[in-house]
């Protein structure tokens, strides 16, 4: 047993890790800095630092909680690193795996209260953490220290198991059916939606006009164009429907504005959230913080069309952009698409609207809503004949066929829009 909690590839990492924050322990105030840089800087969420709420002070499970919930890996090891950094441990290499780590979930990352009780609660579980730190420290004494934790009735009392195999897995191993549970499609609720999706294109013609725009933009986009600001109102003139909605929202607008006073820097901002070898959350980042910078440079030009602030500000744009470029690879997000399909499908994943974090969530549950399109497409009378194949992307069929499903989930989203409440 003892070979096997030392076999696991990130133990040595979270004890130099535990170790900086122990020392720490007396400038708590050093420690919300270093895990608000290292959320920010790898644009990760965490819902206990959300709606402008001040944490003014913080336990050192909660700092470990930050990546040890459900995360995918990438984002895991860059969180990890960028918290590293930020307490100085630059010779600290990221585990390469980690598995047989236990998680929380998001609404677990906070273990202590908020109110009178919160500065007891936070000094009882630093005094946990410092005793689970000590190698030599007897079974005796570590269960007195857990009963005066539980004792004080904290919000994350019941997985303290967890969070100790975070840094003492020999004394308490990761319980073995805590990884919380992948997020799924309840069969009933889905079955309906796309019932109800088929009878009512049995009724009504279907809007192609989004088919319509990725068709003109696979057509025309050139990264190469001598002219970007043609080459992008040509690329983008069926795409009005989705960038354009009104006076105070009009990236069709503003892009144009930005190719024709920066041609280069619009090129290069395009063509960096293109860029499929870099992470997609760091490509949205950029793009956004750099189109940020070209309305502040030439608000001017774009002021009778969005008055107060850039149309790029949020990751919807970016995300119509990805999908005109990419429809295989990228559904269409929106904070709305994803609020009305996760409740129509029961899907049920953990997400916040107001970071970019959302948008994998959102190509989440398009990939585990997929299987069951394919089947109901594959069932005589339910819908119309696709029109996925006029869609002439890409030689590979594969990726025709993932175009046509990432088109179908666009309409399906629309419609459980318009059948939940805003």
């Amino acid at each position: 047993m003892q070979n096997r909690i030392e076999s696991y590839p990130w133990l040595a990492a979270h004890k130099r890790l535990a170790t900086a924050v122990l020392e720490r322990r007396r400038d708590r105030g050093a420690l919300i800095d270093a895990l608000a840089y290292a959320l920010e800087e790898s644009c990760v969420s965490l819902p206990i630092i959300e709606n402008g709420e001040d944490l003014n002070d913080i336990c050192p499970f909660t700092i470990f909680a930050a990546f040890c919930r459900p995360l995918d890996d990438n984002r895991r090891v860059r969180l990890f690193t960028c918290l590293c950094d930020a307490l100085g441990l630059l010779d600290v290499r990221p585990p390469e795996s980690f598995e047989g780590l236990a998680l929380v979930q998001d609404r677990q990352a906070r273990l202590f209260g908020r109110g009178a009780a919160e500065p007891l609660q936070i000094e009882a579980l630093w005094n946990l953490f410092a005793v689970a730190m000590e190698r030599d420290s007897d079974e005796a004494g570590m269960k007195r220290v857990q009963a005066q934790v539980e004792n004080l009735r904290l919000p994350g009392r019941t997985v303290l198991p967890i969070v100790l195999s975070w840094v003492r897995p020999d004394a308490f191993p990761p319980p073995r059916a805590c990884t919380p549970e992948t997020p799924v499609l309840d069969p009933k609720k889905t079955a309906k939606l796309l019932d109800a999706y088929g009878a009512h294109l049995l009724q009504h013609d279907r809007d192609d006009r989004t088919r319509r725009a990725v068709r003109c933009f696979q057509a025309r986009w050139n990264e190469e164009a001598d002219d970007v600001a043609a080459m992008l109102s040509d690329a983008l003139a069926e795409s009005h429907h989705l960038l354009f909605k009104g006076y105070f929202f009009n990236p069709h607008k503003e892009m144009l504005a930005f190719a024709q006073a920066e041609p280069e820097a619009t090129r290069h901002a395009l063509r960096s959230l293109f860029d499929e070898k870099e992470p997609l959350i760091e490509r949205i980042c950029r793009f956004e913080a750099e189109t940020a910078r070209l309305f502040e440079q030439h608000r001017a030009l774009v002021a009778n069309a969005v008055p107060r602030r850039s149309s790029h500000g949020n990751y919807y744009t970016a995300c119509v952009y990805l999908f005109l470029r990419y429809p295989d690879r990228h559904p269409l997000y929106s904070p709305r698409r994803l609020k009305a399909l996760d409740q129509a499908t029961g899907y049920g994943c953990s997400y916040r609207i107001a970071h970019p974090e959302s948008v994998t969530r959102f190509a989440e549950l398009c990939e585990a809503l997929k299987p069951a399109l394919r089947g109901w497409i594959g069932v005589p009378g339910r819908r119309p004949d696709s029109a996925g194949a006029e869609l002439r992307m890409t030689t590979n069929a594969d990726s025709s066929r993932d175009a046509e499903l990432n088109l179908l989930i666009e309409e399906l989203a629309l419609f459980a829009c318009a059948r939940t409440p805003a």
